[in-house]
This record gives structure tokens, C-alpha cells and sequence, in this order.
């Protein structure tokens, strides 16, 4: 019934973006975990979408910890951002938390990740592309630091 509400009324996704940003704040990792599959179908095109995005990475920054976990991870990246890739600022929002958060992912979810945060050619400008390599320099200084992670090169 909740995910039925939010994907037919504008007010409902506001009030479900608001509650998601409420538990992220709070660092409640479950409700996090929850609400975020629902919400990635439903602010496409919203008003405030970029803002609350912009908002979301900050507080999922803030939970950087949580990403060690597998479960945790499916849920904001399969469930959420990878659902709503196609629009570019999704790409960006995307690039800026793995930015902050990639020395606490798993080391099989990283290459997967750069994949995915790949601008695309057409539509993206030079500052992802800028962005984007600055990440994956980023990424390999830290694994040539930590020889326990995987090869991000191979991809």
C-alpha cells in the first residue's frame, strides 16, 4: 500500500523523500534500507529531486560505515541508484558518494561500480568525465595502499 500511495500522488513522494532523509539523519540503517527500493521508482522527474539527492549522499555519507555490509549496499546501490542511472544527475550523485565512501566497500562491489559511473559519451560533459577519472585515480591510490583489495583495473 505505501509504495502504491507514493507512486500515485506527488505529496505522498514528497512525505516518503522527507522520511527517508528523517532515517538517514537519524542513521537508522533498516529504515534506510527500507524505504529506499520504494522511493528509486517514484522521484524520477520530482520537483525536488536534485536537491534531495544532494541531500541523501550527504547523509549517506555520514553512514559510511554501513557500507562494509553487503545488505546495506544492495539497497542503496541495486536498489536505489542503479535503478534511476539513466538520468545523468544520478551519475553525479553517484560518483560523489563513492568518492567518500569507496575504502569501506567491499572490494568485489568496486569494479562493478566504476562500471557504472562510466560517463556515458553522449550527454555527459567534461566535468564527469573529469570527475569520473579523478574517482577511479582516487580508488587505485588507495588499493595500491592496500594490497588486500582486488585489481580495479581489470574491467
Amino acid at each position: 500500500m505505501y509504495d502504491v500511495q507514493v507512486s500515485q500522488c506527488q505529496i505522498a513522494a514528497s512525505l516518503a523523500m522527507q522520511y527517508t532523509l528523517q532515517t538517514a539523519k537519524s542513521k537508522d540503517k533498516t529504515g534506510v534500507m527500507r524505504v529506499l527500493g520504494v522511493l528509486a521508482q517514484n522521484i524520477k522527474g520530482h520537483p525536488f529531486e536534485d536537491a534531495f539527492l544532494h541531500t541523501l549522499v550527504t547523509l549517506l555519507i555520514a553512514m559510511k560505515e554501513e557500507f562494509e555490509n553487503e545488505d546495506f549496499c544492495t539497497s542503496v546501490f541495486d536498489e536505489f541508484f542503479f535503478t534511476c542511472i539513466n538520468v545523468e544527475n544520478m551519475n553525479r550523485h553517484l560518483m560523489r558518494l563513492l568518492w567518500w565512501i569507496h575504502t569501506k566497500l567491499p572490494p568485489a562491489r568496486i569494479s562493478t561500480l566504476l562500471k557504472v559511473a562510466e560517463p556515458t559519451t553522449s550527454g555527459s560533459g567534461d566535468a564527469a568525465s573529469n570527475m569520473y577519472d579523478a574517482l577511479r585515480e582516487k580508488m587505485m591510490a588507495h588499493q595500491a595502499m592496500d594490497p588486500h583489495q582486488e585489481n580495479i583495473n581489470t574491467f
